[in-house]
């Protein structure tokens, strides 16, 4: 191990087993596979486990597990590949990746890119770091500045990223990262071992060092944001702060085709420098009307409206939005970004 690695401070052992119990195991819990006695054994001698894990580590003789590996069918029998680490490696992913987050967020050109955070039942500074707002707020912050796009830009431009987390180059992503945050190499040289060891590989082939694994883990969600900060930095200069950004959707606000199609060529670029590339069939400039349409605002708004309102007769009220969303559902599917309904 090399003498900068500063275990005591990055893998202290009172922090990991807090990380263990406030955050990881949860985690676990929510996937979709569980383990039948909920990790009973490795959570009962928490103690005795992370030491262990601390001393391979500093002696060099860690080695991550072969992770449990599933399908979930996306569409016509095409499936994506989950993986559910070892408990172990969950927790060696969320301990390195927690001590960095600060670093990485701080270097977040915009506050207008969210991606999933689930750490909002910590509570208390000494129960671990909290560098995000819980789904629902930073949900609602990101259709707020939508709503106010509609309203001060004539146009709107929905895009995704074509199968992003396959596509994630490690090689590249680790060289972004490094340039994000300052560390010892040798941790990130074990934050991406671990990512390779319980990314999916076809039987017998080696890693190609494509694809970042698809997995219940902030740790994985939090490098994947981060990969677009340089994608931030241009859409904040080009629009004037003008867009957000869950993940790899983005929704930008501009005044003219001419302008879409700019930013569209400047996105598509740095994209490609990176081997990713524009989701072409799911983007979309979209006008007023295409906009209240696609995203619900009027009925969103109507909803608020709800939220706001003192409720006196809670009956009447169940009644009324039950009736307006069996409206919903029996209109035509929206084709752009259906997650806002």
């Amino acid at each position: 191990m090399s003498p900068d690695f500063d275990g005591n401070l990055i893998l202290e052992k009172n922090s990991m087993c807090r990380f263990w119990r406030k955050i990881v195991r949860d985690q676990l819990r929510k996937l979709d596979i569980k383990d039948i006695y909920d990790h009973y054994d490795f959570n009962f001698n928490i103690d005795d486990r992370v030491t262990a894990i601390r001393n391979d580590i500093m002696n060099g003789t860690y080695k991550p597990e072969v992770p449990l590996v599933y399908r979930i069918e996306k569409k016509y029998g095409i499936c994506r590949h989950m993986v559910i680490p070892n408990p172990a490696d969950a927790l060696i992913l969320q301990v390195i990746v927690e001590n960095l987050a600060d670093q990485l967020i701080s270097k977040q050109p915009s506050e207008n890119a969210y991606f999933s955070r689930d750490k909002h039942n910590v509570g208390k500074i000494h129960e671990g770091i909290e560098y995000g707002v819980p789904f629902r707020k930073q949900w609602k912050e990101l259709q707020k500045k939508i709503y106010k796009f509609h309203d001060e830009k004539e146009l709107l431009i929905v895009t995704d990223i074509t199968n992003y987390y396959d596509s994630i180059y490690l090689p590249e992503l680790r060289k972004v990262f490094l340039s994000q945050i300052s560390a010892p190499e040798v941790i990130v040289d074990l934050l991406f071992q671990i990512i390779e060891a319980i990314s999916w590989k076809p039987d017998y082939l080696p890693y190609s060092g494509r694809g970042l694994p698809t997995t219940n883990l902030e740790a994985i969600r939090l490098l994947a944001h981060s990969f677009l900060f340089e994608i931030d930095e241009i859409l904040k200069k080009e629009t004037n702060n003008s867009f957000v950004r869950w993940m790899d959707d983005f929704t930008i606000g501009v005044n003219t085709s001419k302008e879409a199609i700019s930013i569209l060529c400047a996105i598509s670029d740095m994209l490609k420098s990176r081997g990713l590339a524009l989701n072409i069939p799911k983007t979309a400039i979209l006008n007023a009307k295409q906009v209240e349409h696609e995203f619900l605002i009027n009925k969103n708004m109507e909803l608020d409206s709800f939220e706001k309102n003192e409720i006196k007769d809670i009956k009447q009220i169940e009644k009324v939005l039950y009736k307006k969303f069996n409206i919903h559902l029996r209109e035509k599917k929206l084709k752009v970004l259906g997650k806002s309904s």
